[in-house]
């Protein structure tokens, strides 16, 4: 598999990528912590799209250890078209029918039975 393209297929990588584009200079620290899962994760992916020229870094300002984050051109390309697909998924999403079928009650009754060679049925107790 390709380096680059495996970095985007990580755990994170997109939503690192909207992040630092909703919130462009953004400190490591500050991406990492949007959401606690797993920031070791997500450290190690801001730091692998930076190898690869997707997140820029710089320096500087009024806290002299204090890295700001921001997309580069092809970062911000490939944050747009995600965000893109997230606008179609969401408009196919709202176009499905409920999920749930007004007789849901019922059919979750008969999922819950074991049906055994000889027709008979048992009800399962659902945990």
């Amino acid at each position: 598999m390709d380096w680059y393209a495996s970095a985007l297929e990580s755990k994170y990588a997109m939503q690192i990528l909207l992040a630092i584009k909703e919130h462009p200079g953004a400190s490591k620290t500050e991406i990492m912590r949007m959401d606690s899962t797993n920031e070791k994760t997500r450290y190690a992916r801001i730091n692998h799209m930076i190898k690869i020229g997707l997140i820029e870094v710089q320096t500087g300002g009024n806290q002299w250890n204090t890295s700001r984050l921001y997309l580069t051109p092809a970062g911000q390309e490939i944050a747009s078209h995600v965000e893109s697909i997230n606008r179609i998924m969401k408009r196919v999403h709202e176009s499905l029918p409920d999920e749930e079928p007004a007789d849901s009650e019922e059919r979750w009754s008969r999922r819950s039975q074991t049906r055994y060679p000889d027709g008979e049925t048992t009800s399962k107790k659902i945990r």
